[in-house]
């Protein structure tokens, strides 16, 4: 029963994502996925709204996505370098770490609020019985 609801969290995260990642666009902030504080708040939204839904065990599959996301644009951003001689894989890292640790801390803080406020609510909806 947990892993449907880690699942239908993942689910609610991604989607809320990938919807306010399309209205930043819509209105106007092309920096992209992580690229500004507008994006990297609702990234934190996401994943909080991902948390309450999960209420446990979503921290992990949250960071796993997220590794993975970076992975395959550290890759994008390496194999557009590959072809004009400027290739560093380190100075693709090191352009792009400050989105990588700020999405991190992003997702971790919305995570773990979201599945805080879970237990809290359960908590006070036992004690009310």
């Amino acid at each position: 029963m947990h892993i449907k609801k880690i699942a239908f969290g993942l689910f609610i995260f991604l989607t809320a994502l990938i919807a306010g990642d399309k209205l930043l666009s819509l209105a106007g902030n092309e920096s992209g996925l992580f690229g500004s504080v507008p994006s990297l708040l609702i990234a934190t939204a996401a994943s909080l709204a991902g948390g309450f839904i999960a209420q446990r065990g979503m921290l992990f599959p949250v960071l796993g996505l997220w590794l993975a996301f970076w992975v395959y644009v550290i890759y994008v951003l390496h194999a557009i370098a590959v072809p004009t001689g400027a290739a560093d894989l380190s100075a693709t890292i090191s352009a792009n770490l400050v989105a990588i640790s700020s999405s991190f801390v992003a997702l971790c803080i919305g995570t773990v609020a979201g599945q805080a406020l879970s237990r809290r609510r359960n908590n006070t909806s036992v004690a009310a019985t």
